[in-house]
């Protein structure tokens, strides 16, 4: 399988602010998004690597930040689907985004689903 071949149809893109838990420096992460209710939710799938993405080890400590979705900058709260969550939200990303099955199948990690919560 090809890497990005996996897309069914357009994925809309998001910027995640996130803030370095050593270095206390912003970054912004370029991310697919779906929706669920009035949360957006990520998945931290790092192309199935060992580790989490940085992104995703920088929310753990500093879950308060923005999202920008086109010209529409809002903040949110950053929080880890627990495992009923993420068995129930799982099947919406790889519907929209056929290679996050195959990045799970790559990595012995379990892939965490973020719900962005609004604030």
């Amino acid at each position: 399988m090809r890497l990005g071949a996996g897309f069914r149809k357009p994925v809309p893109t998001l910027l995640l602010e996130h803030r370095s838990r050593k270095s206390g420096k912003n970054f912004v992460a370029p991310l697919l998004y779906i929706t669920d209710r009035n949360n957006v939710i990520v998945v931290a799938s790092a192309l199935g690597q060992a580790e989490n993405p940085q992104w995703y080890r920088n929310l753990l400590p500093n879950p308060d930040t923005h999202i920008q979705i086109g010209s529409d900058r809002r903040p949110v709260r950053a929080v880890v689907a627990s495992s009923d969550e993420r068995a129930r939200l799982w099947p919406r990303p790889v519907d929209a985004y056929a290679d996050f099955d195959s990045c799970q199948s790559w990595t012995e990690r379990g892939i965490p689903v973020i719900i962005l919560q609004p604030r």
